[in-house]
């Protein structure tokens, strides 16, 4: 029997970021673990990577006007076109 856990997006405050509470939260997963995010996000994509996420997939064109989302959006000036998927092992 499989067992799937799954955890929603969560925001800290800037002044909580880089004290390590995301960090811990990612920590108590158990088992193999898969997150996504924007392609354009650089920060969490590093912050994924220092947790020993590595990019499993892309998902292209994941947050276009055709799937749902408004046109233009950016991240720190980067077009957020695509989505990408990071895995884990434990």
């Amino acid at each position: 029997m499989s067992r799937s856990t799954s955890m929603r997006r969560t925001t800290l405050t800037a002044w909580r970021r880089r004290q390590g509470t995301a960090g811990a939260t990612m920590a108590t997963a158990a088992g193999p673990s898969s997150v996504a995010t924007g392609a354009a996000d650089t920060g969490l994509l590093r912050f994924y990577q220092r947790l020993g996420f590595r990019l499993a997939r892309i998902e292209r064109d994941a947050f276009t006007p055709a799937a749902g989302y408004p046109p233009g959006l950016t991240i720190d000036g980067i077009p957020l076109l695509d989505r990408v998927w990071l895995d884990r092992a434990l």
